[in-house]
Order: C-alpha cells, then sequence, then structure tokens
C-alpha cells in the first residue's frame, strides 16, 4: 500500500490509523470483488495522467489501491456506500486528496482534478549561484498535511504542483548545507512565486548523549527540526568519536531516536565550538485502562499532544504503528503504552469511531494511570 508514501498527506487518518492499531480490509465478495464499482480517471492541470489512487474509508477499516492506467483510468471495487478519502498520488509527483460519497449503485464517471495553484521558486548557494538538486518540501502552516515536494533543476528553479489553496512553509534542504525555513507563502488557483532562498553551510553543531546516570547512549538516529516544529529534512551524522554533527543556521530542536528511551525532543542553542553533552530524559509510560458498557474490546493508543514536534511525529523515531503504542484491549483490561518520551500525550479509545479520549502528562521514570470509559 503506497498510503505510506504521503508523507503528511492524510496525517490525521493514516497516523490514528497506524498508532492505534492495524487497519484491515473488509472481506471481498464471492467473486473476489468488492460489492460496488467505481470508475472515473485521474487529472493534472486538467489533462488524463498516471497515477495511484488510495481509498479509505472514514471508519478506516477499509485501504486499497489501484493503478490507472496511462490515460489515467482506473476502476475500483468498494464493499459498501458511504464517504471515502480518495488520495491521488500522480507518476510524476505530488499528491492530492478528494472526499468522495460513494452511492449504492457506483460511479461510471467520477474525476479526480488536481489542485491547479503551485508554488515556483530558486534556490541559490553561497555566492548566489543557483543550486541544483537541492529538495523543496512545502508543509501547510497550520502542519495538518503536506503540500508536496520538489528538487531544484541545474538552474536552481523548482515547481511544487497541484498545491491546494491556502498558506505554506518551505524547508529547502541538501545534504552538506544547513537547511532553511522560508517565510509562510499563500498559494492560490494559480502559481504563486516565492522570494529566493539561499542555502549556505550554517554553522556546525556537535552534540554527545548520555542517560540520566551520565553514561554514554549511542542513539539510533538524530533527526532535526526547527524552533517551530517544522521538519528540516536532515539528520545529523555521527562521527568516529561518537559524537553528533549537523549544521545549523538558527536554534534547533532534536529528535534523539533511542530505543530503550523511546525518543526525546531536546531543544539546542546554535553554538560552535567545543562539543557538548547532553543527556536524555528517562523514558515514561502510559498505562491505558478501558471500560465498554457493552463489554466489547476497542483500540487504544497514545499520540504527542500540545508540542508541534511530537504533533508532527506523534510516536517519534519512526515507531508509529509499533505496538509499543497501542493495539487492542478488552473491556475491563488494561494495556502499558511504553517506551514514551515524557511530554504530552493524547490517550484515546476507537472502534469504528472515538470512543474516550484524555490528555495526560508522561513524566520522566514514571507510569501514568488513565481510564477510558465507553458509555
Amino acid at each position: 500500500m503506497r498510503l505510506k508514501s504521503l508523507g503528511r498527506w492524510v496525517v490525521v487518518g493514516v497516523v490514528l490509523a497506524c498508532t492505534l492499531g492495524t487497519v484491515f480490509a473488509e472481506a471481498p465478495a464471492a467473486d473476489g470483488r468488492g460489492k460496488i464499482e467505481v470508475r472515473g480517471r485521474a487529472l493534472v492541470d486538467g489533462r488524463p495522467t498516471s497515477a495511484t489512487v488510495g481509498w479509505m474509508r472514514e471508519d478506516l477499516r477499509f485501504i486499497v489501491d489501484v493503478k490507472t492506467d496511462d490515460g489515467g483510468n482506473f476502476v475500483v471495487w468498494l464493499p459498501q456506500a458511504g464517504r471515502y478519502s480518495a488520495v491521488v498520488l500522480p507518476t510524476g509527483g505530488g499528491g492530492f486528496e478528494r472526499q468522495i460519497d460513494v452511492p449504492e449503485k457506483g460511479l461510471s464517471a467520477l474525476e479526480l482534478a488536481a489542485p491547479t495553484g503551485a508554488i515556483v521558486g530558486a534556490v541559490v548557494g553561497p555566492g548566489g549561484a543557483p543550486l541544483a538538486d537541492v529538495h523543496v518540501a512545502a508543509t501547510r502552516a497550520d502542519r495538518r498535511r503536506s503540500g508536496g515536494g520538489a528538487s531544484t533543476g541545474p538552474d536552481g528553479r523548482f515547481r511544487i504542483r497541484a498545491v491546494e489553496p491556502g498558506a505554506y512553509r518551505l524547508v529547502a534542504s541538501k545534504e552538506g548545507l544547513a537547511s532553511v525555513v522560508a517565510p509562510p507563502i499563500e498559494v492560490g488557483a494559480t502559481d504563486a512565486t516565492a522570494p529566493p532562498i539561499a542555502l549556505d553551510e550554517g554553522r556546525t553543531i556537535a552534540v554527545r548523549f548520555v542517560d540520566p546516570s551520565g553514561v554514554a547512549v549511542e542513539p539510533a538516529h538524530v533527526g532535526v527540526c526547527s524552533e517551530e516544529g517544522d521538519d528540516l529534512h536532515q539528520s545529523a551524522t555521527r562521527r568516529a568519536d561518537g559524537a553528533w554533527v549537523l549544521r545549523a543556521k538558527s536554534d534547533v530542536r532534536l529528535r534523539v531516536c533511542e530505543q530503550k528511551a523511546g525518543g526525546a525532543v531536546l531543544a539546542v542553542r546554535l553554538e560552535g565550538g567545543a562539543t557538548r553533552t547532553i543527556a536524555l530524559p528517562a523514558p515514561g509510560a502510559i498505562r491505558i485502562r478501558f471500560v465498554a458498557r457493552d463489554g466489547k474490546d476497542a483500540m487504544v493508543g497514545a499520540d504527542g499532544a500540545g508540542d508541534p514536534v511530537f504533533t508532527a511525529f506523534p510516536a517519534l523515531c519512526g515507531m508509529v504503528g509499533n505496538r509499543k503504542l497501542g493495539g487492542p484491549v478488552a473491556s475491563g483490561g488494561e494495556r502499558l503504552v511504553q517506551p514514551l518520551a515524557p511530554g504530552r500525550y493524547l490517550v484515546r479509545a476507537v472502534r469504528t469511531e472515538v470512543l474516550a479520549s484524555r490528555e495526560v502528562e508522561v513524566r520522566s521514570g514514571d507510569t501514568t494511570t488513565v481510564e477510558l470509559r465507553a458509555d
């Protein structure tokens, strides 16, 4: 399933689904297909385009994808009528989402047309020369979804097409240089031109990590965010002496992925010079107790809340979908969700809808117990 290629395209649906357990497709009809036929085509800039079209039902109980032919035509069989999210990933890059109400009789001429907005601009390197092979990613200013991305050509120019209307932040990144977050740009139905973006080497920061007792730890990965929570699409690299090195142009926050601690988000000031030593906080845990009046089980789990870095990376460290973050629990039972970085989390019990939710604080080294009741 290519939905993982969406990045944060359907962040609410996909992250919720992955965090709270396995999303599954319902059994097909006896002939091996669904019950309702939908025929349509995908279009970009008003022209048919080859693409993969992912279908997800509102209750998250059906996910399937189909490929179009070269003319953008597709056929998909769905299990029942209702509202679906159709996510279109054109072969040429980008992606967009449409909400589709599918009737019992199906659809015979559905057109999934990409938005006509685009972001265009240019990136220059040290000295002002055009810079090729820079990845430019667009994210909605409210961080609820991605606006796609593109790479610069030999002339340093880029074009991010099929962008929904709204305000977007641009992040330009290239290996060996410090990533840059450009000011927000408003996108409408036509091209929006971003101011020139300049990249340079920035300043070098070197960091070592230890646990609360001062013992050195070796994270599996160290990612970099801006102070505001934007993913800078770069990672720190580990030197032979064990220090992690990154380049930055301003204060940053690090997503430190350490298996025993389950990850942490750390603020780092832009200071060059000596290698710094930073202590990772001890992980915490959430014990979720679930009680339902009807006695049936549900899926429970936790998402990061409040902190923009947690909002963009709920589980941190690529652990979204990991059973540590949740799973099924019987009524009257409980599930321990660990390890978790200290911070605020939104804990939920879900079936085909959210039954109950509470926000809780996870403290370093402690287990927080929360009870969810479904009346």
